[in-house]
């Protein structure tokens, strides 16, 4: 069973949300895990979506990063790699949180709890393993 695993922005919120279509999904992962991991980038994303979403009120983030299971990390070599990453492969900078998600995980050899169908996809073809193996994203 995993121990610990790099939570993307999707997975964090379906996790939190419970009208979101992956809760349950995501929920049960992060009760399963000893530890979760949120790369910066992520929470910064994190607490956009729910302003985004009318949800402007910083207890939430609060509870999410203050979490005692989770921990927020910065890899200061990830954001150098994501950005080379998508130069050499001319992939568009919308990707570039999920390019520092990846690059976090393959430097911390664990997986990565995701929706994000692209972000699977990605994270899979340099093998990384995906959390949850089987779910079907739109």
């Amino acid at each position: 069973m995993v121990k610990e695993a790099i939570f993307d922005t999707s997975a964090i919120f379906a996790a939190v949300v419970k009208n979101d279509p992956f809760h349950d999904a995501a929920y049960d992962i992060f009760q399963e895990l000893g530890s979760v991991l949120l790369p910066v980038n992520v929470v910064t994303e994190l607490a956009y979506l729910f302003w985004k979403r009318g949800a402007n009120n910083a207890s939430v983030l609060r509870k999410i990063v203050e979490h005692p299971k989770i921990t927020i990390i910065c890899d200061v070599k990830a954001p150098i790699l994501a950005a080379r990453t998508l130069e050499r492969n001319g992939i568009s900078l919308i990707s570039y949180n999920d390019a520092v998600v990846i690059h976090t995980a393959t430097n911390r050899q664990i997986p990565i709890v995701t929706f994000d169908k692209q972000m699977r996809k990605r994270a899979r073809a340099l093998g990384i393993k995906v959390l949850p193996e089987n779910i079907l994203t739109g």
